[in-house]
């Protein structure tokens, strides 16, 4: 029924009077048998959607496993999700998509998964380890290469038992790394005694890096201690959490809009707990329906409730647990790794490109440049938007050369009329982009100290080019000067990025270069021409993937 229009009402029983057409590719010839009510969903390995869910009467668990093609673009990876009698750990999903909240409601630490304090998640190529249920005990257990970064991996292990649910995450990271683990429980909890607030900002210190979440956090806190319990009550239901502490780790408290409304509006603000640890290590903490404590014993983790106390062991490729009545369980259900993960590096275009012994002027780039190392681009490298291509009406030549220290990027560019908007028009504020994208202009991109990204407009009463950093990655405007001029077919432009170095044959920089066409009288550009190849303008704005990067190889 959602795959034909989304509804903003509260929840409520599906019928098959409410499916539309498609439903008639998949559903059963009849009704379910049984009374109503008898029917119970079992655990389930989504591999393809890179879902792993586990049930259990009236609790649902379940953990982004990520894969390919599995998984969404968010970086939620190893997320976990718990709905025991109430929801207690959920996906918050979005609001509004022309809010400035959608960049909180998608980022890391909106979500219950691990991320590099102040950043977020740096991949999303992970895949589930194992999987297995055995009625009233069942385990999923994913990994993630890349997610902290180069030469890292994280591992986060669920197992479930008929009154508690165990969470171990397990990192590895370069020496210095920094690593939060967010958990949001709805509805209040509350701190154990002797846990006390101080002083002290969750948010590391400010970057360029954009939609990490951080930056919409309303206040912060640290914790005295890490607590040992905590308490989430909602609903008349209440949640007990046990926690181990790791070593070196501090705990914040923070606050930022909740869950969105069925308004799609934004959330009162949530209370969050945050744990903050840097270098490889382990995070373990359980969850149960009463009185639950927690401890690690080596590689065994003891889980108690009064006087009961079960006995997990958490190995390569299964879980072992010793029950208080004595009774031993063995979970396995290892699944191999899918080929090509961890991934071997990327096969990325390669383009000529060349060195000369100083920079051309914008008026000369074109002559100057040697016509092999100078690329066309047409029908291949467009995007379009309503129309289809016409290589009369929109083209460009795109050459990525070095010059002593500096990384050129000439563009010239056929397009009539030229539409540029002007840096103190106002926001059109159309779905959360950019307005510089809506102009005639050019996005460069380009690998060098982490992945940088400039807008550049042309200024129609001078040969100054507009420049601004693209959010979101790591751009220093002050290392890229650009002048542009109008030509009898368009205009030319030439932008040199201060590379830090003298450039040398060999070299490789990961580089893209995106044209944008407007029309008189749209409020939208009428497509693009990307040196990293066509498709659909539609959801771009001007955040460009490094995945996508053409290799500029100087020779």
């Amino acid at each position: 029924e959602l795959a034909e229009q989304e509804h903003n009402r509260p929840p409520q029983r599906l019928s098959r009077e409410g499916l539309g057409w498609k439903g008639l590719l998949w559903m059963l010839e009849s009704d379910p048998t049984g009374a109503p009510g008898e029917w119970q969903a079992g655990s389930v390995l989504l591999a393809d959607h890179g879902l792993a869910v586990l049930r259990h009467r009236e609790r649902y668990l379940s953990m982004e496993c990520g894969g390919r093609p599995g998984g969404h673009g968010h970086p939620d990876l190893l997320h976990v999700t718990l709905y025991w009698s109430a929801p207690w750990l959920v996906d918050f999903g979005t609001g509004s998509y022309v809010s400035a909240s959608l960049q909180w409601y998608r980022s890391t630490l909106a979500h219950n998964a691990p991320g590099v304090s102040g950043r977020g998640q740096l991949s999303r190529l992970g895949w589930c380890v194992a999987f297995d249920d055995r009625g009233d005990w069942a385990w999923s257990q994913a990994q993630a290469s890349g997610l902290l970064g180069p030469r890292s991996s994280a591992v986060r292990t669920l197992v479930a038992g008929p009154d508690w649910v165990l969470d171990v995450l397990d990192v590895e990271t370069p020496a210095g790394i920094e690593v939060d683990l967010a958990m949001h429980l709805l509805g209040t909890f509350a701190l154990p005694p002797g846990i006390d607030r101080l002083p002290g900002s969750l948010a590391p210190p400010a970057t360029s890096e954009y939609e990490t979440g951080y930056e919409a956090l309303l206040a912060s806190s640290s914790l005295s201690a890490t607590p040992p319990q905590l308490l989430a009550r909602q609903r008349g239901q209440e949640l007990f959490v046990g926690l181990a502490p790791r070593a070196g780790e501090r705990c914040h408290l923070a606050s930022a809009v909740g869950p969105p409304n069925l308004d799609l509006a934004e959330g009162p603000p949530l209370d969050f707990l945050v744990r903050r640890a840097r270098d490889s290590g382990r995070w373990v903490c359980v969850y149960a329906r009463s009185p639950v404590a927690l401890e690690t014993r080596g590689s065994e983790i003891a889980v108690t409730r009064g006087d009961r106390t079960d006995i997990v062991r958490i190995a390569d490729g299964d879980a072992r647990i010793r029950t208080a009545s004595g009774a031993r369980v063995q979970l396995s259900g290892k699944r191999p790794a899918p080929i090509g993960a961890p991934p071997r590096a990327v096969r990325r275009a390669v383009m000529p490109s060349l060195i000369l012994k100083e920079a051309p002027s914008v008026s000369t780039w074109l002559e100057t440049v040697p016509g092999p190392a100078v690329l066309a681009l047409g029908a291949i490298h467009y995007r379009r938007s309503e129309e289809a291509y016409d290589p009369t009406d929109f083209a460009a030549r795109v050459a990525v050369f070095g010059a002593k220290s500096t990384l050129c990027f000439g563009v010239d560019v056929t397009t009539s009329p030229l539409v540029v908007r002007r840096p103190d028009a106002p926001d059109p504020e159309l779905d959360n982009e950019s307005a510089d994208i809506h102009s005639d202009g050019v996005q460069c991109y380009v690998e060098c100290d982490g992945w940088q990204g400039f807008l550049l407009l042309p200024d129609l009463d001078s040969s100054r080019v507009y420049i601004r950093p693209v959010k979101g990655t790591m751009a220093d405007p002050a290392r890229i000067t650009a002048e542009w001029e109008r030509t009898p077919t368009g205009y030319r432009m030439l932008a040199e990025f201060e590379v830090g170095r003298p450039i040398r044959r060999g070299d490789r920089f990961p580089v893209n270069v995106v044209i944008n066409r407007m029309r008189p009288g749209r409020q939208r550009r009428a497509g693009q021409l990307a040196l990293s190849g066509g498709g659909w303008v539609y959801l771009r704005g001007d955040r460009e993937s490094p995945d996508a990067a053409i290799v500029a190889e100087m020779k």
